[in-house]
């Protein structure tokens, strides 16, 4: 007898062909089609147990399933921490040829996350100007600056707009001054564009 025929000697169909019970061959029970949870790889379109005794199995293996959860996770992030070790190249090209077919839903998603995290982009640009000069640089947050310079403006010592301020290089990167802590501090926009015109 095959896979399928043994299933289907299982449930009990009406006349009209359609499903009305089904063989749970956890609880060895026949039981409405409605006790059954849907799954599309079997042959009638419902898993083998019923939704009792699923419910069941899962409340008694709760810790068993969540170690399990654990242990695969842990494994896929190391897998494809490899896959995109060896693939690097042709992820990188997937991503260009993917964004330049996108280019208009990317603009609109661009456009948002730099709105929603402007200091982080103003973080990045920052530091990656001080790179791009091959200074030493360090990651500087300018909430952590904010708060160490208690919202003051390190050239006039007044306070600050905590939603529009300045992060200052104290010797500007021009002048071969480090992307650092000990190099920045909180200012006006009018006194960093003061500074930086004299």
């Amino acid at each position: 007898m095959s896979r399928k025929s043994n299933i289907m000697a299982n449930v009990d169909m009406s006349s009209v062909g359609e499903l009305i019970t089904k063989w749970c061959s956890k609880c060895k029970m026949h039981k409405q089609i409605a006790a059954f949870t849907k799954n599309s790889t079997t042959a009638d379109g419902l898993q083998t147990w019923c939704k009792s005794c699923g419910a069941e199995y899962r409340r008694l293996n709760r810790e068993h399933e969540r170690s399990y959860r654990k242990r695969r996770l842990k494994h896929f992030r190391e897998y494809y921490a490899q896959y995109r070790k060896r693939h690097l190249k042709h992820l990188h090209e997937y991503y260009i040829k993917w964004r330049r077919a996108n280019w208009l839903k990317c603009q609109v998603y661009d456009a948002k996350y730099w709105r929603t995290h402007l200091n982080k982009h103003r973080d990045n640009n920052a530091r990656r100007r001080a790179r791009k000069l091959k200074l030493p640089t360090e990651k500087v947050k300018r909430s952590v600056v904010y708060e160490r310079d208690k919202g003051i403006c390190h050239i006039c010592g007044q306070k600050v707009d905590p939603n529009k301020w300045h992060l200052d290089h104290i010797i500007p990167l021009s002048k071969s001054g480090t992307h650092t802590y000990n190099n920045v501090g909180v200012s006006h926009p009018q006194c960093n564009n003061r500074k930086a015109a004299s």
